[in-house]
């Protein structure tokens, strides 16, 4: 899902990103755990922006619920 304002045109240079929700196994503590993460990894990755910046974030949700990313 690509979340973007009707009618909204987004300048040459701006950032595209893609964020994956999904369930990722970890280790901790001698133990098999399942976690959320973002695109394979734990934690998700880092996103650094200039304040009135513009990005196209998409939302790939690979889990078997409904996911709200804020």
């Amino acid at each position: 899902m690509t979340l973007a304002l009707v009618g909204t045109r987004l300048p040459a240079a701006t950032p595209e990103l893609i964020l994956a929700p999904q369930t990722i196994k970890a280790r901790f503590a001698g133990y098999d755990v399942s976690m959320l993460g973002f695109n394979g990894g734990l934690p998700g990755p880092e996103i650094r922006m200039r304040q009135g910046q513009t990005a196209r974030i998409t939302l790939d949700n690979r889990l078997e619920e409904g996911a709200l990313v804020h």
